[in-house]
């Protein structure tokens, strides 16, 4: 029979010590989830599609990253820079309100063949006309369900500047709808 609690030891084991120490604090609700998971009954077809979505929630909930629409009333707001009417969401801590304007720091990511992405700013060039995107968006109106685009990227060096240019220019096009921004707002 499968022993659920020996599988962990043993996996934990096998960690380095700074690892151990984490995973054996956690070890029994760990244990406990998956208990609480054998009593709702899932089998077959259901329980791996169930533990998946009850994984990828816990995910995001020890994340911070919000699996709910945010709106007037979730979201708290903290003063964080010396001028008044600055505030970062202590809900989601991507979320800026500065005056009116609400702004989301990580609606595009920047993403390399090498799988290494980042936020920055990004160029395209679409019939001969060039670009210029950031990955943070401004004019955000609640409610609002955060996402990010991982838009595919070349980079392009001179000397000691490079640049990157957008590969992907469907998957930018769906982030700017997304978002409702057209994309003549970044001509340069």
């Amino acid at each position: 029979m499968y022993n659920r609690k020996k599988e962990l030891e043993e996996w934990i084991s096998g960690r380095d010590k700074l690892e151990q120490e984490t995973y054996n604090v956690l070890k029994e609700d760990i244990l406990s989830i998956c208990e609480k998971f054998d009593d709702t009954g899932q089998s077959g077809f259901s329980a791996p599609l169930m533990a998946g979505i009850v994984a990828d929630v816990t995910r995001k909930l020890m994340l911070g990253i919000m699996i709910n629409l945010v709106t007037d009333e979730n979201v708290n707001w903290s003063e964080f820079r010396q001028e008044k009417g600055s505030y970062q969401s202590k809900t989601l801590s991507s979320l800026f309100k500065d005056g009116d304007n609400i702004s989301y720091n990580y609606g595009f990511s920047w993403c390399l063949n090498n799988d290494s992405c980042w936020n920055g700013t990004a160029y395209a060039k679409i019939e001969g006309i060039i670009y210029k995107f950031k990955s943070g968006i401004d004019g955000i109106k609640l409610p609002f369900m955060p996402k990010t685009f991982h838009i595919s990227v070349d980079e392009e060096v001179n000397g000691d500047l490079c640049k990157f240019w957008v590969k992907d220019i469907d998957e930018l096009k769906k982030g700017l709808e997304y978002y409702n921004r057209n994309i003549e707002d970044f001509r340069i």
